[in-house]
């Protein structure tokens, strides 16, 4: 099997062993000592035929045995798990989760202009809330840049960022939890000062993470990641090598991908770390996009 100048093998007649390699195809005569990308020997099925699915690579073996590898580096994910364990496991994951994802709503935008903030209302009155009231949602995340500027807003735009959004909320027992984004945050390096803290505090049913942080709903683990500056950036890279879970909901910066359409950013962070999840939804671009599994959401008003 190969797949982006690699190729993946399972070689069950190698002598005393059976094992599985990954390969790059590139070069040319003899590479064995050169190419080979990774050797796996455990949790191997005697014949295979791999299947290579978002940058994993899974290995069924008689007996409802499964398991499955990263395809860059043949680190396991899990081996020769039972499938009927495993179905337990992540039976949580994605289609039974009950969450409202909402970002960038920007309260006080261009300018802390009224006319924004009626097409804010619409959206509310129209839309969001009626789906939440359908759908018995008890659960929303925001995925940062409640408030649109660093230093300030005014108090019009506050009274009708509670009005129209943060008590329907609290008067429905909604739990929200907001990750500060780059707007919210009054300065570069530190999400300390943060405008839904100072500015949300009324609020018991709002929990707000300046540092990444791993919370359950419905028995499913959410990584959650705020905007990653100096203060927490180790911390987040560390904990989303490590993490079990594999959901990941964000305010990220990534290269590659459209902050408008047809506006490629061409800084920011790598995606690379973040291929191992099975979902991963940010906010900050306002332009929705998809690669793979990472989702950037948009905004509602533009």
């Amino acid at each position: 099997m190969c797949i982006r100048d690699s190729l993946y093998t399972n070689q069950p007649n190698a002598p005393g062993r059976n094992v599985m390699l990954g390969i790059s195809a590139k070069g040319k005569g003899d590479i064995t000592q050169t190419n080979v990308l990774w050797e796996l020997k455990k949790g191997l099925p005697y014949v295979a035929s791999p299947l290579i699915y978002r940058n994993r690579v899974y290995l069924a073996a008689k007996g409802g045995f499964i398991s499955c590898v990263d395809v860059q580096t043949g680190k396991p994910f899990y081996q020769k798990e039972r499938l009927g364990e495993l179905r337990r496991r992540t039976k949580s994951r994605g289609i039974t989760l009950k969450v409202a994802l909402i970002t960038d709503q920007h309260f006080g935008a261009r300018n802390d202009s009224m006319r924004v903030h009626d097409y804010f209302e619409k959206f509310y009155e129209d839309i969001f809330f009626p789906y939440i009231d359908a759908n018995g949602i008890d659960t929303i995340i925001d995925l940062g840049d409640s408030f649109d500027r660093r230093k300030y807003i005014s108090f019009t735009s506050l009274k009708r960022a509670k009005d129209m959004f943060f008590d329907p909320v609290a008067q429905r027992n909604i739990h929200m939890h907001v990750i500060v984004g780059n707007h919210d945050a009054y300065y570069k390096n530190t999400l300390e000062v943060n405008s839904v803290d100072l500015l949300m505090e009324e609020y018991d049913n709002i929990t707000t993470y300046i540092e990444p942080n791993v919370i359950e709903v419905g028995g499913c683990e959410i990584l959650l990641v705020p905007w990653i500056c100096e203060q927490n950036e180790e911390q987040t890279f560390v904990m989303a090598d490590k993490t079990s879970a594999q959901v990941v909901f964000g305010h990220l910066e990534l290269a590659g991908y459209e902050m408008y359409k047809g506006g490629i950013i061409d800084h920011g962070i790598s995606d690379a770390l973040l291929k191992k999840f099975d979902l991963v939804c940010s906010g900050h671009y306002h332009h929705k996009s998809q690669n793979g599994n990472i989702h950037y959401l948009g905004t509602a008003y533009e």
